[in-house]
């Protein structure tokens, strides 16, 4: 029986969600993101639970779009179950963003393109000392994976923001200290995850939940517009050429030419 592609467990008020395709460096195709999104609903229901961390098995947390699985659904035009899966990741944004539980990305190691946007969504980030962040989307074709454009505008600015999507930098921890909280080494990081999470949820949980909603309110009063907005762009690129080929070369291990359709 296959492992499942994300796993839950909980410890006293802890939920503790980890990305389990170890052999795909943890990125995502539809099942997994609809499997993350089902535990993360369940979760912000729970009153008895009051921090969520979210992490990865190996040496990734989450590197993006599994470009298999967007290979095969570009191969059969099926634009229906593209529009699903960005609209997963729309969902979980607004999610992380709205559930009462603070949420803690614990990030072990590549963090990139959807990778990126979940811990850019998550209310606070802790980093190995061999974590990574970037977005290479752009190099095959694709938009930037789930809003984490209009996420990252908010983290590091616009220009900065361009330049790292466009040019498909990758930022080490020590570099990413814009939007990483902590950084910790590689072999105390779940320990000190743990820690913090522990003390969270011994505090006052009516003072966090209300802190939380109103920076919500505040900082991301505009998020679901603004991401909105973005998902048409995501549907374009996915059905050009341009992103047919990049995929496809990527996959090959080959550099892509864009053509510009």
């Amino acid at each position: 029986m296959n492992s499942p592609s994300v796993f839950l467990n909980i410890s006293g008020q802890v939920a503790r969600l980890t990305l389990n395709r170890e052999n795909r460096s943890n990125t995502l195709d539809l099942e997994a993101a609809a499997l993350l999104e089902s535990y993360v609903r369940s979760l912000a229901d729970r009153a008895d639970i009051r921090v969520l961390i979210l992490t990865g098995t190996g040496a990734s947390f989450c590197s993006g779009f599994d470009l298999e699985y967007v290979a095969r659904i570009q191969a059969k035009a099926d634009v229906h179950a593209f529009r699903d899966f960005v609209e997963i990741g729309k969902r979980l944004i607004l999610l992380f963003r709205r559930m009462p539980q603070l949420v803690i990305a614990s990030v072990n190691g590549s963090a990139l393109g959807a990778g990126l946007t979940l811990a850019l969504a998550c209310d606070w980030c802790l980093a190995s000392d061999q974590a990574y962040f970037g977005d290479n989307c752009a190099q095959t074709g694709l938009f930037p994976g789930w809003g984490g454009y209009w996420l990252l505008q908010h983290q590091i600015g616009p220009s900065m923001a361009l330049e790292m999507v466009v040019l498909g930098q990758m930022r080490a921890a020590d570099e990413a200290l814009d939007f990483v909280n902590r950084i910790v080494a590689a072999d105390h990081l779940d320990s000190c995850t743990d820690q913090i999470a522990a003390k969270i949820a011994a505090g006052p949980p009516l003072v966090v939940r209300e802190i939380k909603r109103t920076v919500s309110e505040n900082y991301f009063k505009n998020c679901e517009e603004m991401i909105d907005n973005e998902m048409e762009g995501h549907v374009r690129c996915f059905v050009s050429e341009d992103c047919k080929a990049a995929v496809q070369a990527y996959l090959r291990k080959r550099k892509p030419k864009f053509e510009g359709w």
